[in-house]
């Protein structure tokens, strides 16, 4: 099995420090408003054991329906259930030769996105109501598409806020996330809500040569993990709480993205300077 460890590393330390730099930047562009149509405000508390590789988190999404028209029921994401050996992702991949035919699916390679309670604020409970699917093949084995429908409509220009608790269990890195020794590497690793486009949910399942696509929003997120590790994340760091435990608590918060991931190692080392410099032309 054939896996780009250090080019993926690179790609999202890259975005992450992008992300942060723009946000902190004294040159960055000046704006009096938002960047983006925030369709999406995610708030997530997550809790991450290098142990198990896992992370329990509770998640808060409003969604704002923008669309013009009722919607009763809503798709979302489950990215890491991806990386099972019967998902349409790891069928692709072979099919596409980024795994070799001979190789068999190796199971430290396994993760998963388990969603344990999925509440609509004043619609009650709604976990008995969700349902894979497998919009694009017809994958019965695919968990990577849930679709959730409401008991009632949410009208156009209201919003309607989802309350969901999950655990996300990472595999050893495969398709830019994953673990490896005490590195991690979280990509795609919360349940994403799809996007209204064209009169249409759009929320295909996670193939093997497609993009993400998802509504640009805000993003305030806490991860708790042991104290030893060094983190870097989507934003701007707003919060560093010593829990007295031998964990952290770090919190931040962006704005105008589309994702929020994040990388934590006790090994990183944290190189601060300052930039000094301004626009010319020539």
């Amino acid at each position: 099995m054939r896996i780009s460890f250090s080019s993926q590393l690179v790609f999202w330390i890259a975005v992450l420090a992008a992300a942060s730099a723009h946000a902190q930047s004294p040159f960055a562009p000046k704006v009096t408003g938002p960047l983006s149509q925030r369709v999406v405000a995610y708030q997530i508390d997550a809790k991450y054991d290098p142990a198990q590789h896992a992370v329990d988190a509770t998640e808060t999404l409003t969604y704002h329906n923008l669309t013009g028209q009722p919607l009763d029921h809503f798709p979302f994401h489950l990215y890491l259930n991806a990386f099972q050996p019967d998902s349409t992702w790891v069928s692709e991949a072979h099919r596409d030769g980024s795994f070799r035919s001979s190789d068999a699916w190796d199971p430290k390679h396994n993760g998963s996105n388990t969603v344990t309670s999925l509440e609509v604020v004043g619609m009650g409970d709604l976990t008995k109501q969700m349902k894979f699917t497998a919009p694009d093949d017809g994958n019965t084995k695919d968990k990577t598409v849930f679709d959730v429908a409401l008991p009632h409509p949410v009208a156009p220009g209201q919003d309607v806020v989802f309350k969901i608790k999950f655990r996300a269990v990472f595999p050893e890195v495969v398709a830019r996330t994953g673990y490896k020794r005490t590195f991690l590497l979280a990509g795609q690793w919360f349940p994403k809500v799809g996007v209204w486009w064209n009169g249409a949910w759009n929320c295909h399942q996670f193939h093997a040569m497609t993009e993400f696509f998802a509504d640009f929003g805000t993003y305030d997120v806490k991860i708790t993990l042991p104290k030893s590790y060094i983190i870097g994340a989507t934003g701007v760091e707003t919060g560093d709480t010593d829990n007295g435990n031998g964990t952290r608590t770090v919190a931040f918060h962006a704005e105008d993205v589309h994702d929020f991931a994040w990388t934590a190692d006790p090994n990183y080392k944290v190189v601060e300077s300052t930039f000094n410099g301004s626009a010319t032309s020539t």
